[in-house]
């Protein structure tokens, strides 16, 4: 019996003090520095392949426990091949800022929801181009910590407007409101808190 009750306020004691000391989850007045990385490729069986690549860290604050507000830069490349001939190639930078809400902030499993805007240069070197876009973009996503400090995060697709227009004389804007919630269109991101 002796053996059994300290086995139970020893037990009792470790698990406090662990759970004294874990803090998983995202609190007011952290900074998560995220990296996002996006890679798409595509075969139309017809000898036509496409490839997508983005890559794009931010840092985010804690304003309150639930909420983050954020900057980010990207950049991102892709080519498309019909045979041996090269039909597209981009290269793009970004700059943008975002705010995040998240439902459960102090969980180790979170949803969350994004609101961003960001302004980019695409360059098209087949065509000697520059084109010059600004848009604004909701995408739903989720948070898990692995351990204390380390977290993944996945967005799922995006609604979005963006307006762009090529960086030439008489040049006239394209804009574009797309609905993307396709499981293709899955980001993964790692995040580190401070």
């Amino acid at each position: 019996m002796k053996k059994t009750a300290l086995i139970l306020i020893l037990s009792t004691t470790l698990m406090g003090a662990f759970a004294q000391k874990s803090s998983v989850g995202f609190a007011k007045e952290n900074i998560v520095v995220t990296g996002a990385l996006a890679f798409s490729t595509t075969d139309d069986g017809n000898d036509t392949k496409s490839t997508d690549f983005k890559i794009a860290p931010s840092v985010g604050y804690f304003l309150t426990d639930k909420v983050a507000l954020g900057v980010n830069f990207g950049y991102g490349a892709g080519t498309t091949k019909a045979g041996t001939v090269t039909t597209e190639d981009n290269d793009m930078v970004e700059l943008g800022a975002f705010a995040r809400y998240y439902y459960t902030p102090a969980k180790a499993f979170s949803i969350f929801n994004q609101v961003g805007v960001s302004y980019a240069t695409t360059n098209d070197k087949i065509a000697k181009l520059k084109n010059n876009s600004f848009s604004f973009h909701f995408a739903p996503g989720v948070n898990y910590f692995m351990s204390e400090r380390v977290s993944v995060q996945a967005t799922l697709g995006s609604i979005s407007y963006s307006t762009s227009k090529a960086d030439v004389a008489g040049a006239k804007s394209n804009s574009v409101l797309g609905v993307d919630l396709n499981l293709n269109s899955i980001s993964f991101g790692l995040n580190y808190k401070f």
